[in-house]
């Protein structure tokens, strides 16, 4: 499969702190991966490393091509989504923000895809944090990104609109665009198919979803806790009464109920 982010022997400091010694990590093409780790572990700066915009030593790798040789403010290679990031356009409708970015891309299927028919005639001013979000991803999607890091977005948005932006983040996935979702709620993880734990210059865990919360210590130890519904499973699991990780409250009750 080939690799879409590949970051080798990354070193970089803020004045005399090391932030990243030696680090490594690699991303496959059309996974969707939770980078989840406490807060000041040097998230958002990863975020910055990658889109170049410290000097460091060690090679950060984009579809083969070191960032170092590549424009990232003119090249759309990589997408960054962060918290409110369309407030310049308060004064446009949803159509008209679109229609300004479509160029080549076919508005039905936007609207489809997005399920956003009930809000094109919406001032952006008047969205709620999920769906102004929603326009957002719509606009990193247009530009067509190989790579799209979801950087502490979601913090401010209630569950409904955030399982309905995963949902599509997970079909964006599959049509090849990589998704990268770094954050510190660890109930994010859940939405991804993959999961790394991160604290500074190591990934401690890097697993697919449904097996990365078999163990509870690697979180504790980096002050994090599991999923609510992966820490009750384990519970349950360690008193005989289920026999694996469950990570959907449907399954697990209906399994209970049974």
């Amino acid at each position: 499969m080939k690799k879409i982010l590949k970051i080798d022997q990354l070193t970089f400091a803020y004045d005399n702190y090391k932030v990243f010694d030696n680090f490594n990590m690699e991303l496959d093409e059309g996974t969707f991966t939770t980078l989840v780790g406490p807060n000041s572990s040097g998230k958002s700066t990863l975020v910055s490393l990658i889109m170049n915009k410290y000097t460091y030593t060690g090679t950060i790798e984009i579809n083969n091509k070191n960032i170092k040789n590549i424009d990232m403010l003119k090249n759309n290679i990589v997408g960054v989504l962060n918290q409110d990031m369309i407030s310049d356009f308060n004064h446009f409708t949803v159509l008209e923000w679109i229609n300004y970015y479509i160029k080549d891309n076919d508005l039905d299927s936007i609207i489809k895809q997005f399920k956003i028919k009930h809000l094109l005639n919406q001032k952006i001013a008047n969205l709620s944090d999920g769906e102004r979000q929603i326009i957002s991803l719509i606009g990193m999607y247009l530009k067509k990104p190989l790579l799209l890091i979801c950087d502490d977005a979601f913090r401010l948005i209630d569950l409904v609109q955030k399982k309905q932006i995963f949902s599509i983040l997970k079909k964006l996935a599959k049509d090849g665009i990589t998704i990268l979702n770094i954050t510190s709620d660890i109930e994010e993880s859940l939405y991804g198919n993959d999961v790394m734990l991160f604290n500074h210059s190591s990934i401690i865990l890097a697993l697919p979803v449904d097996k990365a919360f078999e163990i509870e210590k690697p979180y504790l130890e980096n002050n994090l806790s599991l999923p609510f519904i992966a820490e009750l499973s384990l519970k349950l699991k360690y008193y005989g009464l289920v026999n694996k990780i469950y990570l959907s409250n449907k399954k697990l009750v209906d399994y209970l109920w049974k």
